[in-house]
């Protein structure tokens, strides 16, 4: 059962992840208290020319041309204060709360998509709705007249529309989850385990599997079906060999019924001059032409598309937000940090000392592209001589500089003069635990930064 599920799966985890990418953008960050030397390097899968107003966006940022560290490659090098530049497209920062003891430096960075959360839940139900009427229009044009339509009907405007907002949904969850935890596997280190990079979508898929079989559109006995179509390599085959059980079984309709109902489903060649034909009837199909009639203005060759192209620009890039592989861009990320975060979404390079990312990066409805890490620098110079050593790093360090920053005038007054006075020696955790606040009703920051200092304190 698990080897059946595992291949069930496989198909959803590859339109969940993708594969292949267009675009390579390789950032190097090394910040520092005063801002970012940022580099970009930038280039196209396949020794294509890169996009020429991209290149000119980013010489604008930069304020210079371009170096060449290879052919195809091109580099960009720059220092940024605070925002971070929309070289690849997207928004970030880079923040310093300095305190005495030491300081919090935040960058945080989002590579373009879509974080409108209300405006991907519309857009999705639209494209739901839209693809169950043209589900249903075509299965009308086709067997309107027979007297098992209205069972047909009913199905595909109620169970299967419900469905088919359900599945978009599924499918968003999970590219929230994963966009917030994503899988690392970094191209240039390949794994001998072809499974690797769909285990963090397994429970996705499993509840989407779930969901499906629950309500009757597979049955464990069927999966090989469905896997022995899909080797066809032909939509028209598996919509014949498979669509009138599925149909007339959520329908109610008896096996007698079905033959007869979905006669323009008996043969591939049928299937696929009745599906193409509709949806070249279809408004979307006249939006591919106008564009592919623009597009021709500047390249000749452009191929004409495809009525089925509708099908697969509505359900798989709108649908379930699944970007083909030459849809994605790809943004690789390493950002030199003087401590090893605390916090970051990120990979720790300890020889090298940085945080690494690799993640893929669209234009369209997904949510965007993350990537954040947090981390403390004590200064060490200003601890030693108070405390005899550093006490204060990493994240007890950020809890210390975030209450030190809230204080009042008068109650920085009052702990700046406590810790002036420290010294190391054996006194050291008595003078703090004899710290006592100067103020009628005391706000408990004070009183916090006592507890973190004895915490250190031995």
């Amino acid at each position: 059962m698990k080897y059946r599920l595992t291949l069930f799966l496989v198909p959803i985890t590859v339109l969940l992840s993708g594969c292949g990418h267009d675009n390579h953008y390789e950032l190097e960050l090394t910040p520092d208290a005063d801002g970012v030397e940022r580099q970009l390097t930038c280039w196209r899968r396949g020794k294509l020319p890169f996009p020429a107003e991209q290149l000119a966006l980013a010489e604008k940022i930069y304020g210079r041309p371009p170096s060449k560290p290879a052919p195809e490659q091109f580099r960009f090098d720059g220092r940024f204060t605070g925002k971070m530049p929309q070289d690849v497209g997207g928004a970030g920062t880079y923040t310093v709360f300095e305190a005495p003891m030491g300081s919090i430096a935040i960058y945080s960075e989002r590579f373009r998509g879509n974080d409108d959360l209300v405006e991907q839940f519309e857009q999705r139900g639209k494209v739901a709705e839209r693809l169950a009427i043209l589900v249903d229009e075509w299965f009308e044009s086709q067997m309107g007249q027979d007297r098992n339509w209205p069972q047909v009907h009913r199905f595909l405007t109620e169970d299967f529309r419900r469905d088919l907002h359900n599945l978009s949904l599924y499918f968003w969850r999970a590219q929230a989850v994963t966009a917030d935890d994503p899988p690392s596997q970094p191209s240039d280190k390949p794994t001998n385990d072809k499974w690797d990079s769909f285990a963090p979508y397994v429970d996705h898929t499993a509840r989407i599997a779930q969901y499906f079989s629950e309500r009757g559109y597979f049955e464990p006995e069927e999966l090989f079906n469905w896997i022995k179509a899909l080797e066809g390599g032909s939509s028209s085959r598996l919509l014949a060999e498979l669509l009138p059980t599925l149909v007339a079984k959520k329908a109610g309709l008896g096996n007698e019924e079905a033959i007869h109902a979905f006669d323009f489903l008996s043969d591939p060649n049928r299937v696929r001059e009745s599906w193409n034909g509709f949806l070249e009837r279809t408004n979307e199909y006249e939006d591919l032409l106008r564009t592919w009639e623009e597009t021709k203005t500047t390249t000749p060759t452009a191929p004409r598309p495809t009525p089925d192209e509708v099908f697969l620009e509505i359900i798989f890039k709108q649908l379930l937000g699944w970007k083909f592989a030459w849809d994605h861009d790809e943004v690789k990320l390493a950002l030199a940090t003087v401590e090893r975060p605390f916090a970051t979404n990120g990979e720790w390079d300890e020889q090298h000392e940085r945080v690494r990312w690799l993640q893929p990066i669209d234009d369209g409805g997904s949510l965007p592209t993350y990537c954040y890490a947090i981390w403390s620098d004590p200064n060490s110079a200003f601890q030693i001589e108070h405390f005899g050593k550093v006490l204060l790093r990493d994240r007890a360090l950020a809890d210390y500089v975030a209450t030190y920053l809230v204080l009042t005038d008068d109650e920085t007054a009052q702990w700046d003069r406590l810790i002036v006075d420290l010294h190391p020696g054996e006194r050291l955790r008595a003078s703090v635990l004899g710290f006592v606040v100067k103020k009628e009703q005391p706000r408990p920051q004070l009183k916090q930064l006592k507890e973190l200092l004895l915490d250190v304190i031995k």
